[in-house]
């Protein structure tokens, strides 16, 4: 049996770190997305999240029984945004500074780039990553790579 599915909500970035920002320019997000479900595993998965300052496009399938995750998330923010944001107490301007570091050329992913919904920024700071999650996402056996885009 295969279903397609659509899904459309909104969620606040507070609910999935523990930012506080209940400031009235806290960030929330328009989720879109749709799936095929083929049985026991969702396929040919395509989301998108649209914030002010951050989007991304999330990629890829999932195996429900045996809960293996295969994801390429492409996404964009603006460099000046994270300054206030912090999650587990963390900057989020350190960590991207420290794990994102430009090493590979935006024009291998452009097609997926371009697909990522617009946001709101001065030009010339608007910056690319991409996450690629493979594995058990339940457990400790899963690859994650972030790479920053140039």
């Amino acid at each position: 049996m295969v279903t397609k599915f659509n899904m459309n909500r909104k969620i606040k970035v507070s609910s999935l770190t523990n930012a506080d920002l209940t400031r009235e320019e806290s960030m929330s997000s328009d989720i879109k997305g749709s799936c095929v479900l083929n049985n026991h595993k969702l396929e040919n998965i395509v989301i998108t999240t649209e914030q002010k300052s951050f989007a991304s496009l999330i990629k890829g399938k999932y195996n429900i029984d045996k809960q293996n995750a295969v994801f390429n998330i492409y996404g964009k923010y603006d460099e000046q945004a994270p300054k206030g944001v912090r999650i587990l107490f963390i900057p989020l301007n350190w960590i991207i500074s420290f794990v994102l570091k430009d090493n590979e050329p935006m024009t291998i992913y452009q097609k997926e780039l371009d697909k990522i919904p617009p946001i709101e920024c001065k030009n010339g700071q608007e910056k690319y990553f991409k996450i690629d999650v493979n594995g058990n996402l339940n457990t400790e056996q899963i690859d994650v790579k972030i790479k920053g885009l140039q």
